[in-house]
């Protein structure tokens, strides 16, 4: 029977025969025709993620971005009735620098942050996986930030199409064979 073996386990000179993997509980062993799907359980906080968590961060990463962008919208024609139209320009200044829309910057910063962890040439960890989603968990749920809830509240209850894009990031991040 012949193994599979993860990049890090390689790297590492870990587990190169089935017996050693085998009797040293590896978990990155598994043996060929296996269907057990690995888990961030399976890693220390210094593995690198397996590719089904990098998949389930990607598409978290998006899902976040479709929902900001709803969001975004929202605030845009918020900030146009009573000010006028904007120009792309204008929006994205509005956007970094207006109080308007720092309640936003809360999701950008959690995409950026998976921007860099899906691009770096370092590979993210398990541990970084755990933490970004840990942050984007309680960014949607806790009441801790009063700001963010309410307008996240009361966008929510606006726009139709922002209550299926957070049932599409709330069901990535409830998702535990990634995180």
């Amino acid at each position: 029977m012949s193994t599979k073996l993860c990049s890090k386990s390689k790297k590492l000179g870990l587990c190169y025969t089935e017996s050693t993997a085998k009797n040293s509980n590896c978990p990155n062993y598994q043996a060929v025709g296996s269907t057990r799907e690995t888990t961030l359980d399976d890693y220390t906080s210094e593995d690198t993620l397996s590719e089904a968590t990098l998949r389930h961060l990607q598409e978290l990463r998006g899902r976040m971005l479709h929902l900001h962008k709803i969001l975004l919208d929202l605030e845009r024609a918020d900030f146009e009735r009573e000010f006028g139209r904007l120009n792309s320009g204008e929006l994205l200044q509005l956007v970094i620098n207006h109080a308007q829309f720092a309640w936003l910057r809360k999701i950008s910063a959690l995409v950026v942050q998976m921007d860099e962890m899906l691009s770096a040439e370092e590979p993210a960890t398990a541990n970084d996986a755990r933490n970004v989603i840990a942050q984007a968990r309680s960014l949607f749920t806790s009441p801790a930030d009063e700001v963010f809830s309410e307008k996240y509240r009361a966008a929510l209850q606006r726009e139709p199409e922002a209550v299926i894009a957070h049932s599409e990031v709330a069901k990535l991040l409830r998702k535990e064979s990634s995180a």
